[in-house]
């Protein structure tokens, strides 16, 4: 969340972040947090006491007089703090949901060569990520009728990926060296589509009896954990896109690469901000240290995706 002051507007704060402002305390689902002398006389909240008691990060960029609050970390230490899903509002596009700081412009060329049928929200603010704990794509969540979260986001393929149908493609012996890495590290990630769409049938045609799904407690424990460290990479990656957009890149560079600093393990951070610079972000990005390749070998590419679990 974006402040200009030390101050926060309690409505400003439950739009972005999921934690309505109640007598008790700040509430998100059914876990409420008492935030003794948060509340000024104007009705607005101490950013201080508020990052305080919910472990939230408290970034500052003193040139532009900008702040960022970051998600929560200290209530159970997951990116999930209840099962019950957001409500978030992001404008949409026909076609699938995208992480993107460009907006619908950088999207729509791929939305409209995929021709999809489902509609597609256009997720400029990375807030996908920091609600639901994403830190790769392609991701899933699934969510019930009732608006619970069954299963946290996870890798998802539902019956075929493109990043697969590409290792089927002829011309080996005429890519470059590094297309010829990237295609055998590809090859030996976790990706089973097959086994994503079964799952995915089975929940449809069961519904809570399916084997897939989860109680919310299983539900918080898988989600992405999330450390104070965490909490201020998101807070870093908030104050870059906002510099960004804003029009002065060269001060969002530092604050992206902290974020990536803090948490490496977040692919969504690194490829956003790598593909800010350049369309070649395979080899590597002279603003930042690294490239994908050079991270997947230094990771392991079985760990890029970690494999399904039941």
């Amino acid at each position: 969340m974006i402040l200009d002051s030390l101050t926060i507007d309690p409505e400003a704060f439950a739009a972005r972040t999921g934690w309505a402002i109640k007598p008790e305390g700040a509430c998100k689902g059914e876990v409420c947090v008492a935030l003794p002398g948060a509340r000024q006389a104007d009705g607005l909240l101490d950013a201080r006491v508020v990052a305080q008691r919910l472990g939230m990060a408290l970034v500052s960029d003193a040139a532009h007089g900008l702040y960022a609050l970051g998600p929560e970390s200290a209530i159970t230490g997951r990116a999930l703090t209840t099962a019950e899903a957001p409500d978030i509002s992001l404008p949409d596009l026909t076609g699938t949901v995208a992480l993107d700081t460009a907006g619908a412009e950088a999207a729509h060329p791929w939305i409209e060569a995929a021709a999809p049928e489902h509609p597609s929200l256009i997720d400029a603010g990375h807030i996908l990520d920091e609600r639901f704990g994403v830190i790769n794509v392609p991701n899933g969540v699934w969510i019930d009728e009732r608006g619970i979260i069954v299963r946290p986001a996870e890798p998802a393929w539902p019956g075929s990926t493109p990043v697969l149908d590409m290792l089927k493609e002829p011309g080996r012996a005429d890519l470059p060296p590094a297309s010829v890495e990237v295609r055998d590290q590809i090859a030996k990630m976790h990706i089973d589509p097959q086994r994503y769409l079964d799952m995915l049938l089975d929940w449809a045609e069961k519904g809570s009896s399916s084997q897939y799904v989860l109680t919310p407690e299983q539900v918080i424990a898988r989600s992405e954990p999330r450390s104070a460290d965490a909490a201020r990479a998101a807070a870093h990656f908030e104050l870059g896109q906002h510099l960004h957009l804003a029009g002065d890149h060269l001060a969002a560079v530092p604050h992206f690469r902290e974020s990536h600093r803090l948490q490496p393990s977040n692919w969504t951070y690194k490829r956003q901000a790598w593909n800010l610079e350049s369309v070649d972000t395979v080899t590597g990005v002279s603003a930042y240290e690294g490239s994908w390749l050079a991270d997947v070998l230094a990771i392991g590419a079985d760990n890029y995706y970690p494999a399904i679990e039941a």
